[in-house]
């Protein structure tokens, strides 16, 4: 079922009682999220803020479950893909590059005591390479540490 709010704007709503407010495809019946637009789970709360390519996730968006997981980054066709970071409902979080929902790249994980315990290279999903945190990144510690995150101490010279 589609209300459409004006030319480029709709509201969707799926059976499932879930609901998107926001930007539509003017290329088709104006039934699918094309653009910038949010989608909410059936209670209400958020699930997908950002933008939207024929109805899927696609460019910057913030993506949150009921469970509390979320992520905060580059989608791709629906996927987690590119640079972002996922937070798990335990605190532990990943920041660095996803390849279709994979870790995959250059990235960070942090535990649940906001601890760094894995830096290096990832392929899919598995850390291969590790290594220490690269001294171009030591400037982001004041930041982390505002984020209640810490970096170790030894640094690539």
């Amino acid at each position: 079922m589609c209300v459409c709010v004006s030319a480029a704007r709709a509201v969707l709503l799926w059976p499932a009682g879930c609901w998107y407010v926001g930007q539509v495809s003017s290329t088709d019946r104006r039934d699918r999220p094309h653009g910038s637009g949010r989608k909410h789970h059936a209670d209400g709360s958020v699930e997908y803020t950002g933008e939207w390519r024929n109805g899927n996730c696609h460019g910057s968006g913030v993506w949150t479950c009921p469970e509390d997981d979320s992520y905060e980054g580059e989608f791709r066709d629906d996927e987690i893909h590119g640079l972002g970071s996922y937070t798990w409902e335990d605190g532990g979080t990943y920041s660095g590059e996803w390849e279709e929902g994979d870790k995959c790249g250059f990235g960070m994980e942090w535990d649940e005591d906001s601890k760094l315990s894995a830096c290096g290279r990832w392929a899919d999903d598995e850390l291969v390479e590790s290594c220490p945190v690269p001294r171009a990144l030591v400037p982001l510690a004041k930041f982390l540490s505002a984020a209640g995150r810490t970096l170790p101490a030894h640094t690539h010279s």
